[in-house]
């Protein structure tokens, strides 16, 4: 939100709203105000709106993040930005005019163009908008450690239903199956079903006794399967 109000875009295109708004008086505003009035009323309407809006739909779109499908968080951001800026307005209208000034029927007229332009500008940044450039996965999962542990990853091993994660500077249990917290941890290889280790934190791999062992840079050796020996070959970690 400080990024976009920071935008000279935005500025721009909320003062351009606002004028526009303000000369033609929609909604009885223009037999409720006179020119000043009505173009400071509706910079307001601007201005609050889009703060309630983006900050609505941004909240859902990221809480839901895990639990549904794109274009299901789509609808639901677009709902949440439309009860936020009806519900602006109707409070905005109660502060300055002592009534809610717009009908119910006009309400709802508003929550529902609100909620289909929220949609479609949602729809075009998906099939249009330049895509930001994804996260590195191995922050996600740092981010579930303490501040102090947070470092580069050497390892992930099965403790019970916890997950240990191993940095270079110590271990974390965290709550989490280890197929997730893979998926969270960047490049690597998964060399045994309880065990994950970074591509970076590989010090050697050797055969010891008819098994394979694999130690990594803290000094730990952590075997691997059988049925993961193929991506260690792959690797070129093992003829």
């Amino acid at each position: 939100m400080r990024g976009a109000f920071t935008a000279p875009k935005v500025l721009g295109g909320l003062a351009i709203a606002a004028v526009l708004l303000g000369v033609s008086g929609p909604f009885q505003t223009f037999e409720a105000f006179a020119l000043p009035a009505r173009l400071a009323y509706w910079l307001t309407i601007c201005t609050l709106t889009f703060a309630a809006g983006f900050f609505a739909g941004t909240f859902v779109e990221q809480a839901l993040e895990r639990r549904l499908s794109e274009w299901p968080r789509f609808m639901a951001s677009s709902l949440a930005t439309a009860c936020a800026v009806v519900a602006t307005v109707f409070l905005v209208n109660l502060l300055t005019t002592r009534t809610a000034m717009l009908g119910p029927e006009t309400m709802l007229l508003l929550g529902a163009y609100v909620a289909v332009i929220s949609f479609a500008v949602s729809t075009a940044f998906k099939l249009f908008g330049t895509k930001p450039p994804e996260a590195n996965p191995e922050a996600r999962l740092l981010s579930r450690l303490p501040l102090e542990k947070r470092a580069p990853l050497i390892s992930l091993s099965v403790q019970d239903h916890y997950t240990e994660v191993t940095t270079t500077k110590g271990t974390h249990l965290v709550l989490i199956r280890l197929s997730d917290a893979i998926s969270e941890a960047g490049e690597g290889l998964q060399i045994h079903r309880s065990h994950w280790v970074s591509l970076k934190a590989i010090a050697k791999v050797e055969r010891q006794s008819g098994k394979v062992i694999l130690t990594t840079v803290s000094g730990a050796e952590l075997p691997v399967s059988r049925s993961y020996l193929p991506a260690i070959k792959s690797a070129g970690l093992l003829p």
